[in-house]
């Protein structure tokens, strides 16, 4: 059987008197469990020595460190976690001017891979404050003074769901590239592209009568229906106040066909997507026929503009739509990875059009987590450069 592996480079920018840009970097694997196909593999890293759970990481370790030889002239401090015998490893590079980079074991620690992905995950709720100074004791360095002034990339090897806010880095966002020089040069792109929010399209999935209820959640448990309406209702006030095109599923049904709500995706040069159940928007149309847009259709479109995208789904997964957005040619898409409520999100999509306002993407969603983090720690920004024939000039509209 092929082994289908996927690069996705996340990082976070945090801005103070030194920008300093974090990333995340993800692979995963399609189809089989590469620890299950290659031995443990001992390594040095400078004057040390690690023994690493699969020898399939040498490869990505080395793949990394010829990135890393090519932007030497770059200031860059590279995190990477690893599963070592002992448990999780963080391994830390950092580039030199025509040199190799330097290296050596941040942290070696005896913390499981499931052990990490729990603690993970409950980093990403507000009240987990000790989770998250538990998880930035352990797994970096004490003193990361020498980090000051660089572009500092976090890489996480196996999908352990890692994000700069895990960390109590505050103000952090992540945003993805396929290379190590995509991801730095991408990050700068986005600290000055604009959106304005009339230029943004709006599609909303919250019920608003009791097919529509039945369609979104079947027997799942959930707020009654008047919640949703009000919560709709205060949607729609929202799309005036900042002059936002929307589609609620109201307007949904007005579309005569399924493949006219696609086109309306398709042409719109900045989208929010927001549904109330990760099974995506079910929709009556005005002809009777019954339709749901799934992840398999966004990733089917051709997004003309390249558009930035805010998805928001309440359930903790977003079942793919992110994904979706980044391969049918979205420059960036910034998705929840928690779970988050529907007041939450209409009080995050307020902020967020208010600080567009004048203001990058990227200070706008910085701005917006600020405001957001006393209820929500979980949103990650991706960039993927992967589409390079559905590029266009820039992010939105400069």
């Amino acid at each position: 059987m092929s082994l289908i592996c996927r690069f996705i480079v996340v990082f976070a920018l945090t801005l103070g008197t030194a920008a300093m840009a974090q990333v995340i970097r993800y692979t995963s694997l399609c189809e089989e469990d590469m620890a299950r196909l290659t031995p443990p593999k001992a390594i040095r890293v400078g004057t040390q020595s690690l023994t690493l759970k699969s020898g399939a990481d040498l490869d990505i370790i080395n793949s990394l460190r010829r990135e890393l030889r090519a932007s030497s002239h770059s200031n860059v401090v590279l995190y990477m976690f690893v599963e070592a015998n002992q448990g999780i490893a963080t391994l830390r590079f950092e580039t030199r001017p025509n040199l190799s980079p330097l290296e050596t074991i941040a942290r070696q620690t005896g913390i499981s891979p499931d052990r990490f992905k729990e603690s993970l995950q409950a980093a990403v709720q507000p009240s987990s404050k000790a989770e998250r100074a538990r998880l930035r004791s352990q797994l970096l360095p004490e003193d990361m003074s020498k980090d000051q002034n660089k572009t500092v990339l976090f890489f996480d090897n196996d999908f352990y769901g890692a994000m700069p806010s895990s960390f109590e880095l505050d103000n952090g966002f992540a945003f993805g590239s396929s290379t190590i020089r995509d991801a730095v040069a991408h990050a700068t792109a986005l600290t000055s592209a604009r959106l304005a929010p009339s230029d943004i399209t709006a599609f909303v999935g919250y019920p608003e009568t009791d097919s529509e209820l039945s369609a979104v959640f079947g027997d799942s448990k959930t707020a009654k229906l008047t919640v949703w309406q009000d919560r709709m209702k205060d949607m729609r006030q929202l799309a005036v106040t900042h002059q936002m095109k929307m589609f609620g599923l109201g307007e949904m049904r007005s579309l005569k066909s399924k493949g006219a709500l696609l086109a309306e995706i398709s042409a719109s040069k900045g989208i929010v997507w927001i549904v109330a159940h990760s099974s995506g928007c079910s929709i009556r149309l005005s002809t009777g026929e019954e339709i749901q847009v799934t992840p398999s259709d966004i990733a089917s479109l051709k997004l003309i503009h390249s558009p930035f995208v805010l998805i928001r789904v309440c359930d903790a997964s977003d079942a793919g739509f992110a994904e979706a957005f980044l391969k049918a040619g979205a420059r960036a898409v910034w998705v929840n990875k928690g779970v988050v409520t529907a007041p939450q999100v209409n009080q995050e999509l307020d902020s967020f059009l208010e600080n567009l306002q004048g203001a990058s993407i990227a200070d706008a969603i910085r701005q917006t987590g600020v405001a957001s983090a006393s209820y929500f720690r979980g949103a990650t920004l991706y960039v993927e450069n992967d589409h390079k024939s559905q590029e266009k000039d820039g992010v939105g509209n400069e």
